[in-house]
């Protein structure tokens, strides 16, 4: 069973009738670049990090399933003064980068947080002067297999580096004389077919 953690006061904030609540995007390039934002119309300061109001950013419907199903996020956004550019895209600076996403009360950032998501930036597609990002959710990590997979015939090439077997006890060199098809042909005195 997968449970989700919020901080107690922001629990008995959501249980009122007037909310306040931000959402705070944090992206972590490759290079360690930090690139923070919020949908607050102000820039709001949490956990040391300075997250500016913008309104470049919406994210696909959030959901959180207890299979191990892929939770995918599809992030859209522009390019513009935020310091995402199109050079820096084309460039893959934004590959993989580390994506966190909470919810907080503005009003009273001491209340903690609910972390909505955390994963890192798949594919992105350019689109109208603008980007969509995937942003791939943890469970994407079990989908890949690491090393090699076991199996009960072998796995690897004959004569490569992993098989034991040495080829130079099968190697003859020769030339070819004469071909007769595509599937005939004399190899010195010898026809083979």
């Amino acid at each position: 069973v997968m449970t989700k953690t919020i901080d107690s006061a922001l629990a008995t904030h959501y249980t009122g009738s007037a909310l306040t609540l931000a959402r705070l995007w944090k992206v972590t390039r490759q290079d360690a670049t930090v690139y923070a934002f919020t949908d607050h119309d102000t820039s709001l300061v949490y956990s040391g990090t300075t997250y500016a109001p913008t309104s470049a950013f919406s994210g696909s419907a959030i959901s959180t399933r207890a299979e191990f199903n892929v939770d995918d996020l599809e992030v859209v956004g522009l390019l513009d003064s935020s310091g995402i550019t199109e050079a820096d895209i084309e460039a893959g600076l934004w590959d993989s980068a580390t994506v966190e996403l909470r919810q907080v009360n503005w009003a009273s950032l001491t209340d903690g947080e609910e972390i909505l998501r955390v994963g890192w930036i798949g594919q992105i597609n350019r689109r109208a002067g603008g980007f969509v990002a995937e942003l791939r959710g943890l469970m994407q990590r079990l989908q890949n297999n690491i090393g090699r997979v076991v199996q009960p015939l072998c796995d690897a090439e004959l004569g490569d580096a992993r098989c034991a077997k040495s080829l130079t006890t099968f190697t003859h060199a020769t030339s070819v004389s004469s071909v007769t098809s595509r599937r005939v042909f004399v190899v010195g005195t010898s026809q083979v077919s």
